[in-house]
């Protein structure tokens, strides 16, 4: 169990980029650490490689895919074991699938890991979140909103699926779900607020085979370190006192994202059709 009287930040996709400069940054802070990765080697890498930077011995490390429902539910089951404050939730984890996959939930591949799984895992810990004081849900949502719309009736793309089409919808679904889950909040001392980090020299295309390699060096070549990507999310974070929740941040300033994202019927609309995919619904908040 972790020491409970110092602050408690999960965050997913801690293996790299964006996320393990986070949790290398707030180890450094003192937080304890939980971090989320996929690959059990990289798990293993990352937490020896914070512990001895950082100089912080609280960070645990669990290993789950986020693409399988079953492994969501077992991890929020772990992670409330490991601690009972969450002080900070950083929804993080995702990448682009320039071919379309689904998950074994049969959903599309992007939707599922980028949005879904944040739904999800947030809900499972909600309780946990509501219990701490001036607790905080930070979710990584990007630029690519901006050009987006929900696809209601098609939403695993069957017909016409285009990757980065897919992937703006995921991250459009992860703003409109902050804006509906902040106001559902709005009689609680939980703030939940939005990211775009930046054009960040990340991993986020790992998941397209022997290319991969290929894709990954160019984006870093236009991309800013993962660093900056980090820095710009714990500044959410520490400047959330400042300003109410339900925030877009545009890298470090708050910005309006765009006319689709802010519409209350969709934000609705995809609330609902996201508890009937995931055949769960919310705690009563």
């Amino acid at each position: 169990m972790l020491h409970e009287n110092l602050k408690t930040c999960v965050i997913t996709g801690v293996t790299s980029g964006i996320g393990e400069q986070c949790a290398l940054i707030l180890a450094s802070k003192g937080f304890k650490i939980i971090g989320i990765g996929r690959n059990e080697k990289r798990c293993l890498n990352t937490q020896n490689k914070i512990t001895k930077i950082s100089n912080n011995q609280s960070f645990i490390i669990n290993k789950c895919d986020l693409s399988d429902h079953k492994q969501i539910k077992e991890l929020s089951k772990k992670i409330s074991s490991q601690t009972k404050k969450i002080h900070l939730l950083i929804n993080n984890a995702g990448g682009i699938f320039l071919n379309r996959e689904l998950d074994k939930q049969n959903i599309e591949m992007t939707f599922s890991v980028n949005y879904l799984s944040h739904f999800l895992l947030t809900g499972l810990l909600l309780e946990t979140i509501l219990s701490t004081k001036n607790s905080q849900i930070i979710n990584v949502s990007s630029i690519a909103h901006e050009k987006s719309e929900i696809n209601f009736d098609d939403i695993s793309y069957k017909n016409g699926f285009n990757g980065m089409k897919v992937y703006g919808q995921s991250k459009l679904a992860i703003l409109m779900w902050t804006y509906t889950l902040s106001n559902k909040l709005i009689s609680n001392n939980t703030i939940v607020n939005a990211v775009h980090p930046g054009i960040i020299g990340t991993r986020l295309l790992s998941n397209n085979g022997l290319f991969s390699p290929i894709l990954n060096l160019g984006l870093k070549i236009v991309g800013k370190s993962s660093r900056i990507g980090a820095e710009n999310i714990v500044n959410a974070y520490d400047n959330a006192q400042h300003n109410n929740s339900g925030n877009y941040y545009h890298e470090k300033n708050i910005s309006i994202s765009s006319k689709f994202s802010r519409d209350k019927k969709n934000q609705e609309q995809l609330w609902k059709l996201s508890e009937n995919m995931l055949n769960f619904r919310y705690p009563k908040i």
